[in-house]
């Protein structure tokens, strides 16, 4: 995340009532995505959101979800299921209403947004990691990802998920946070609330970053360290908020 997906983020907080439908490509019905998986012998990739309260799921969706090049990209090979828990329960269908939160609990979502790849017969493959790629690229590794490699799948859960876990947990802190300045409706404030917070959980993000520099990765996870040091290097270059 830098200074470019932060400017996002903020605009983004000015228009935190705004919403919409499910992403271009994407289905509600998680049965349905299971009965097509099967019958086209495809993979699930479902993202879990927060569409109308949760920054990240907004970014996610402004800036790939809703891109043309990023749905060209994996329509063809995946079954695209959008799972949303927003507040207002009104913007998603009465099945949705009913079998989101089970799917939640099932897929045991902790934060959002969440992306995962998962089989024909619902059983979880592996996270669909964020790479810092363009809409178009980031679809076409979505797709290649798609495919299990069971050894690498067990050395991003003993080296990686770990330290990716860290960061939801505090990022987690900054949404709910957020999201209490929001509530109050003072929306002029929650740019600059926003930034006080994350500038806040700084020292925080150090500490992981550290943390993932002294530690021996494998060979086959270089490109997935480079990136997490990325995001955790653009958190770093946030200047310090000089608010109350």
């Amino acid at each position: 995340m830098d200074m470019k997906h932060i400017a996002a983020i903020s605009a983004v907080a000015v228009a935190a009532c705004a919403f919409g439908a499910n992403p271009p490509g994407f289905i509600d019905d998680y049965d349905a995505a299971l009965n097509r998986a099967e019958k086209e012998g495809k993979t699930i990739l479902a993202v879990f959101s927060g569409s109308d309260w949760c920054f990240w799921c907004k970014m996610l969706d402004q800036q790939f979800l809703s891109k043309k090049e990023f749905t060209d990209a994996v329509t063809n090979d995946l079954v695209c299921l959008y799972i949303d828990s927003p507040n207002d329960k009104s913007l998603i269908s009465e099945k949705a209403r009913e079998q989101n939160p089970k799917l939640v609990k099932k897929y045991g979502i902790k934060g959002y947004p969440s992306v995962m790849f998962i089989d024909a017969k619902g059983e979880k493959i592996a996270d669909a990691k964020r790479m810092k790629l363009s809409p178009a690229e980031w679809g076409k590794y979505l797709v290649a990802a798609a495919k299990p490699d069971p050894e690498k799948a067990k050395l991003f859960e003993q080296h990686l998920k770990p330290f990716k876990d860290r960061m939801e947990a505090v990022m987690k802190k900054c949404e709910a946070d957020v999201k209490a300045a929001q509530s109050k409706g003072d929306m002029a404030a929650v740019q600059a609330e926003f930034m006080r917070i994350l500038a806040g959980l700084q020292p925080q993000f150090e500490a992981i970053r550290k943390d993932v520099e002294a530690h021996q990765f494998p060979k086959e996870l270089e490109a997935e360290k480079a990136e997490l040091l990325h995001e955790l290097n653009s958190i770093g270059s946030i200047p310090s908020h000089k608010g109350k």
